[in-house]
């Protein structure tokens, strides 16, 4: 009951908006493709029909290979490390400034000197990853 209570109108209508924003499409995208259209467009249905054109004519490719995929998962990974480097570092200065003693400063170089030697390590495995990734892939012989 005190659920209830701490519910305010503000909530309902966050509520309500979202799903709304999220209800929405599937009522006004709800009719399926009829028979004329899937034998028109080769068994694919309309939306598909329409984003294939649409990437045929912006020049992206539709086959991906393992490489690709691989390629791309792992510069997102080495992205991911990169923004937490960055976080790190930004934390370990605010440490840092904020240290009201020699012992907390010497804890808050330790962290951004720690920081920096793991970002020169995964450059590094970058640097590896993507050698061994456009050998293998491009056939680099």
């Amino acid at each position: 009951m005190k659920i209830l209570q701490k519910i305010s109108l503000q909530h309902l209508a966050v509520l309500f908006f979202l799903l709304f924003i999220f209800l929405v499409p599937f009522f006004v995208f709800a009719s399926p493709a009829s028979e004329m259209e899937m034998q028109a467009n080769g068994g694919e249905g309309v939306t598909k029909s329409l984003l294939n054109n649409l990437a045929d004519s912006a020049g992206y490719e539709k086959e991906r290979t393992v490489g690709d995929v691989l390629s791309a998962s792992i510069n997102g990974f080495f992205g991911l490390i990169g923004a937490i480097f960055l976080i790190y570092i930004i934390y370990s200065g605010y440490l840092w400034m904020g240290a009201p003693g020699e012992e907390q400063v010497k804890k808050a170089k330790d962290q951004i000197r720690n920081a920096i030697w793991g970002i020169i390590i995964v450059i590094g495995s970058y640097a590896i990853v993507n050698f061994v990734l456009k050998a293998l892939f491009i056939g680099g012989s």
